[in-house]
């Protein structure tokens, strides 16, 4: 399975490969307009993310944004809604108008406030794995 980890605090990056390593292929963007970048260049490799782990506040272009330029690229690319990649956000602040954001604006499939713990992180993947999209045991 391919991840990509978005987040422009490197303790993030490295606590989020850590824990997806071992079982997935992990690349990490350090802001939402390095993730846009990175999305687009799996598109053209056919081998899109499955997964996007996405922080919100990050500099360059924030989470949302990017997001939802990423849902643009989907579409523009004929890419079914039951195909589009899965994203997780990510943020430090617990707030409301962001979760509505992230699901209504840009179709987030989860939203996570940080810290992040493993076990919540296992979770999420295995929800995931549960609708079929991909499987995963970590």
């Amino acid at each position: 399975m391919r991840v990509l980890v978005v987040d422009d605090e490197v303790a993030s990056q490295i606590i989020m490969k850590s824990i997806l390593n071992s079982h997935c292929c992990v690349d990490v963007a350090s802001n939402g307009l390095e993730a846009v970048e990175f999305f687009v260049q799996s598109l053209n490799d056919k081998r899109p993310y499955d997964l996007i782990f996405m922080d919100i506040i990050m500099p360059e272009m924030d989470g949302q944004e990017a997001l939802r330029s990423i849902r643009r690229i989907e579409k523009e690319n004929k890419i079914d809604k039951l195909k589009e990649t899965a994203v997780v956000m990510l943020t430090i602040l617990d707030d409301p108008k962001s979760v509505v954001e992230a699901y209504h604006s840009g179709g987030a499939i989860f939203y996570l406030t940080k810290p992040a713990t493993r076990q919540v992180i296992e979770e999420v993947v295995n929800d995931l794995g549960s609708t079929n999209k991909f499987k995963l045991v970590l």
